[in-house]
């Protein structure tokens, strides 16, 4: 075995030696068989953030189509992975839900002996409140959300003008 590498390495072997070209058939599977493998590169995350902060550092650069399939195999399994965890949370906000809409022992907020706070309730849900439940209250986190994206939204619209 160690004549071959002493062989390699003095660069004595030739075509003649068809022991280490026999396996080898034709042009078009060398070509396949590299296809495959510039296909499977995998990239590690500290990889790919390189490879990102390179491109924003010069962007003129281009990727080379190992690095497009790269990134696109990254982009791919996050989104899957966003979409999951998304889920899950929304499995869970339900089930912490549920059990705070069946549970006997329901949170009532008492608002009657706070004006201001009577008033407010009143111009957001309409009619004469004097409680707050948990229903509400939920209500009001959902509405307070929205309107901080809202916000956010007006803000970045606004800077790129």
């Amino acid at each position: 075995m160690s004549k071959i590498f002493d062989d390699l390495y003095l660069n004595k072997l030739n075509r003649e030696n068809k022991r280490l070209f026999k396996n080898i058939s034709s042009k078009e599977e060398i070509e396949i068989v590299k296809k495959k493998l510039e296909e499977n590169i995998e990239y590690t995350d500290l990889e790919l953030a390189l490879l990102l902060k390179k491109a924003r550092e010069n962007p003129s650069i281009a990727f080379t189509k190992q690095e497009v399939i790269a990134v696109k195999k990254k982009l791919e399994s996050l989104k899957k992975e966003a979409v999951n965890l998304i889920n899950q949370l929304a499995a869970k906000k339900q089930e912490i839900n549920d059990l705070a809409t069946k549970s006997p022992h329901k949170y009532n907020h008492d608002i009657s002996k706070n004006s201001s706070l009577k008033r407010s309730a009143n111009a957001v849900f309409g009619g004469n409140k004097t409680t707050i439940t948990y229903e509400d209250y939920i209500m009001l986190l959902e509405m307070r959300k929205e309107i901080q994206y809202s916000e956010a939204n007006d803000l970045i619209s606004e800077l790129y003008k």
